[in-house]
């Protein structure tokens, strides 16, 4: 997932990534162009052992305040 992110959305900058969780940083001035995108690239179905494995997903924005807020 963070290859096929980073190559699609070059904009968008990996930073940090522990167990399941992942960290991005994208400008603010495009966040709702190309969220869409990173989360449909996020959740996925992927072949795993020859059976489609569902990745359910839930996100998060982190403002340059530290305000966080959940997002659909």
């Amino acid at each position: 997932v963070i290859v096929e992110i980073a190559q699609t959305i070059p904009e968008a900058k990996f930073v940090y990534g522990c167990h399941d969780s992942q960290y991005w940083s994208v400008p603010k001035g495009i966040w709702n162009r190309i969220y869409p995108r990173i989360k449909e690239i996020a959740t996925q179905k992927r072949t795993i052992g020859g059976m489609q494995i569902p990745f359910p997903g839930s996100f998060k924005v982190i403002f340059d305040d530290g305000v966080v807020k959940k997002v659909n």
